[in-house]
């Protein structure tokens, strides 16, 4: 029987595609199905509009949509569209948010009318069963309900209106039983669409049993793995037909951590040698096991970073969420690997059992441990299948819990409005919803600090003087009291958003959503730390630059060589951002002398310090395309403040322009500085030098 199935993880794409990675699950489902049912039709898809132009065209035996956190909503307006064009097209969710065991029935029954058969857990052999029951009862649902034993991992409302579940069935033991989505050609039309980041999967199923994560159940312990013959066979694949400057999304729960990821990693290797593909690699890092991570990251030519995703560093709070993170002595052992390796932490707040302080000591602790380029703290999520949803855990910890948007993620779907909502903690038994809002400023603040290092040497030169970098941070966010102005009010509302986008009920916040609407969509509001942060130097440089001197003069008030250290510092940055200052010369190049080779001691290995490079030294600081682009400019590479009248884009590579991209360029003049470094003999330094 020759029937038609779509399968999609929609995106909104009425603006772009918002979620653009090709959808790498949906696609495994799709070739399963393939494997055992040649004889049927599957294609799968992505963007939202297509999808409803070929559900009206072609009327589909099977709808069949992956549910994620940030598409929810989106499968159901389009559910609700497919019901409305194609009434006898089989409607199936599957993904992680489909839950056998809702919390509310009656609502979720409500929310979920249009929907047929639901999914959960592994998909690929569920669907495939599924299938193999509609061709067996030409297409009669009521058929299929009367015999759940046929079917696995499937639950539905049968025509009495009971929940019923099937058999929960084994994970899939080889992997490679699954057909490979690019090997089969299922994701040639994505791989030829420059739009699109590719995903690879080389094992499944996680170790740990963290109870935020939907991974954390037993039921995804053990791991899988791919072979590596099929590992490398898909790598070749992709890298054969797609755009070069793609990413690469590496979807495993705890990359480079075991064995076999060396060997994953040095074919990605060999690859970029030959193909110049990857340049950049976005994966979740181990949480065990750091010398081998290390490792893979050099292996890959830093296009990796890592994530460490510490969540907390209180012993407390990982006992309380049964968590586990790399043991002190681990990162303390490979503290000299990590030297000049990208990363970012990742935390959550507020966790059971966190407070104001342990948190602020938490990221303090991350900040001093290693250069850092930015700190992703992400607030509290309730999801749907992990142990926190289910469990006894609201009223233990005392969670206070509210809906929010989730990232701007909205549109219409046959001309309804549909935005993606999240359920979010705002206050525990052992933090308050102000003290909440504290914990967020603070990391939006090191977020403007220390992503992309816009004032790197400050920190380094802190170092040097046996300071820490939290030793500022902290003064700087206790301070915002007494701050310029500008400063106050940029926290002051980056806090009220926070309260302004929780609501009680997932209605009120959808409301909230739609009456904001044309705000969120112009960027004139939401975007979180992102806008928050980069507003201290788009829109307020000159008062964020003296504010940070200040407050770090503040700390050495009675060394006067500090104090001269601080001035070189504060002249040499000013000369860098000179463009960014405001009432400052704009010549195209600027010849500026300071008491110290600067540039020199900026870029050596080891903190030295300053005093070290003490001599006469001329740079010369010129402009690049980009070192004086305007504010408004800045702000819509980033998608905000387009109501304001759009901009040309800058192109490619220089899309996304941090604060530290818009620096001038520096060439060294002269220098009368004699330096000592990496055991080389003194040296008189003159003309320009390449440091190693």
């Amino acid at each position: 029987m020759a029937i038609e199935i779509l399968l999609a993880d929609p995106s909104f794409d009425h603006k772009g595609l918002r979620i653009p990675v090709i959808p790498l699950g949906t696609g495994l489902v799709a070739a399963y199905t393939k494997k055992n049912y040649p004889e049927v039709s599957v294609s799968v898809h992505k963007a939202a509009t297509p999808l409803q132009s070929l559900i009206k065209e072609k009327k589909p035996a099977i709808v069949a949509l992956t549910n994620y956190l940030w598409n929810r909503n989106l499968c159901l307006a389009i559910a609700e569209y497919t019901r409305e064009v194609s009434p006898s097209s089989w409607i199936v969710f599957g993904g992680p948010e489909m839950d056998s065991r809702p919390n509310d029935i009656p609502l979720f029954k409500k929310k979920y009318q249009n929907v047929d058969f639901f999914i959960q857990h592994e998909g690929e052999v569920a669907f495939q069963k599924l299938v193999g029951q509609y061709l067996a009862t030409d297409g009669d649902p009521k058929k299929v309900m009367q015999a759940p034993e046929k079917l696995g991992n499937t639950f539905f409302f049968d025509p009495s209106g009971a929940l019923k579940t099937s058999p929960s069935l084994a994970r899939i033991e080889i992997l490679d039983d699954i057909p490979s989505p690019y090997l089969t050609g299922i994701f040639d039309h994505f791989l030829s669409d420059d739009q699109y980041m590719p995903m690879i999967q080389t094992n499944r199923g996680c170790p740990f049993s963290c109870i935020f994560c939907q991974e954390g159940s037993r039921y995804f312990s053990p791991v899988k793995r791919h072979s590596m013959e099929f590992i490398k066979s898909e790598l070749d694949y992709i890298a054969a037909r797609v755009n070069s400057k793609a990413a690469l999304w590496i979807t495993d729960s705890n990359w480079a951590m075991y064995e076999q990821d060396e060997e994953t990693a040095q074919h990605i290797a060999s690859i970029q040698k030959a193909k110049g593909w990857p340049t950049d690699i976005i994966s979740s890092t181990g949480k065990a096991n750091l010398d081998r991570i290390i490792r893979i990251t050099n292996i890959l030519n830093r296009t990796m970073y890592i994530s460490n995703s510490v969540q907390s560093m209180n012993a407390d709070v990982l006992q309380s969420i049964k968590r586990k993170n790399l043991s002190p002595k681990e990162l303390g052992d490979n503290r000299n690997g990590l030297k000049g390796i990208r990363q970012e932490p990742e935390l959550i707040v507020p966790l059971p059992s966190e407070t104001q302080s342990s948190f602020f000591k938490g990221l303090n602790q991350l900040l001093d441990s290693q250069s850092n380029q930015r700190f992703a703290v992400f607030q509290t999520l309730i999801l749907t299948n992990t142990e926190m949803a289910h469990d006894n855990s609201a009223k233990e910890f005392g969670f206070h819990i509210k809906n929010k948007q989730h990232f701007n993620l909205m549109g219409r779907i046959n001309g309804k409005f549909v935005c993606e909502i999240e359920r979010v903690v705002c206050a525990t038994n052992t933090m308050s919803m102000e003290e909440l809002c504290n914990c967020r400023a603070y990391a939006m603040l090191l977020d403007s600090l220390v992503r992309f290092e816009p004032i790197s040497e400050i920190f380094r030169w802190l170092s040097s003087r046996g300071k820490k970098s939290s030793d500022l941070t902290q003064v700087l966010y206790e301070s915002v009291p007494e701050a310029p102005r500008s400063i106050q009010n940029c926290v002051a509302q980056f806090k009220q958003e926070i309260l302004d986008e929780m609501h009680e009920t997932e209605l009120q916040a959808i409301e909230f959503m739609q009456a904001n609407e044309a705000a969120y969509e112009s960027g004139e509001r939401g975007g979180g730390n992102l806008r928050y942060s980069n507003q201290f130097w788009f829109d307020h440089f000159n008062d964020t630059f003296r504010w940070i001197v200040n407050e770090l003069e503040g700390l050495f008030p009675a060394d006067a060589d500090a104090l001269e250290e601080i001035k070189t510092i504060e002249a040499y940055l000013a000369a860098l951002y000179v463009d960014r200052l405001p009432g400052q010369a704009v010549a195209e190049s600027l010849d500026k002398t300071f008491k110290y080779h600067i540039s020199l001691w900026a870029e050596t290995t080891e903190v030295l310090p300053l005093s070290d490079f003490k001599g006469e030294t001329t740079y010369r600081f010129a402009k690049t395309p980009v070192s004086d682009v305007e504010s408004l400019v800045l702000w819509q590479n980033f998608g905000f403040k387009m109501k304001q009248g759009m901009k040309r884009l800058l192109p490619g590579y220089l899309n996304r322009l941090w604060i530290s991209k818009l620096r001038r360029t520096r060439e060294l003049v002269h220098t009368q500085s004699k330096v000592d470094i990496s055991g080389q003999a003194e040296m008189h330094l003159v003309g320009k030098i390449a440091i190693n």
